[in-house]
């Protein structure tokens, strides 16, 4: 079983200043499927404290500009916990913000698109990386945050392995700041 504190890393580029705080709330979830007449499948997600190994987590940051300017350029990083295996990413908007979201395979030094990301093995050739390569998630808001706007951006990942001990916040913040 493994016990998530969730931590994220937060970075706020460009023109943001002290007077244009944007407000996080973040929460990891665990998805429940359940069998609908006909066959298919209803997905809803349920707050966890722990998940077994092959359980698909979210995590989910929701963001609001509780300044009084709006904030330009906002960049939001999170690391990839190393017991969870990254599935894909999401930007939801609900106010005129857009974001462009970017992966890193080697722990946040470079990002891109996972389909431009090589990954060197030894001496052989680069092979394209894969998700399960995937260390670290980036949204660049590409837009200004106006006052009031929120939304959220997230991503999914399975549970790979249990951790060889409990992941404390502090040591998921030193994970995310590295």
């Amino acid at each position: 079983i493994i016990f998530f504190m969730l931590a994220l890393g937060l970075v706020l580029a460009g023109n943001t200043k002290a007077e244009e705080p944007l407000k996080l709330i973040s929460a990891v979830f665990k998805e429940m499927g359940a069998p609908k007449p006909g066959g298919k499948m209803t997905w809803k997600t349920v707050s966890i404290t722990e998940a077994k190994q092959g359980s698909d987590v979210s995590y989910v940051m929701v963001y609001k500009n509780a300044g009084e300017q709006s904030v330009n350029n906002a960049v939001m990083t999170h690391s990839v916990p190393t017991e969870i295996e990254f599935i894909s990413t999401s930007f939801v908007k609900t106010g005129g913000s857009q974001a462009m979201v970017e992966v890193s395979i080697d722990g946040g030094a470079t990002y891109g698109n996972l389909s431009n990301l090589k990954v060197q093995q030894g001496a052989d050739e680069p092979r394209r990386a894969q998700a399960k390569d995937v260390t670290n998630v980036r949204w660049k808001v590409q837009s200004p945050i106006h006052v009031g706007e929120e939304a959220f951006v997230s991503f999914r990942g399975r549970v790979k392995q249990p951790p060889k001990e409990e992941i404390s916040s502090e040591k998921m913040k030193k994970e995310i700041t590295q």
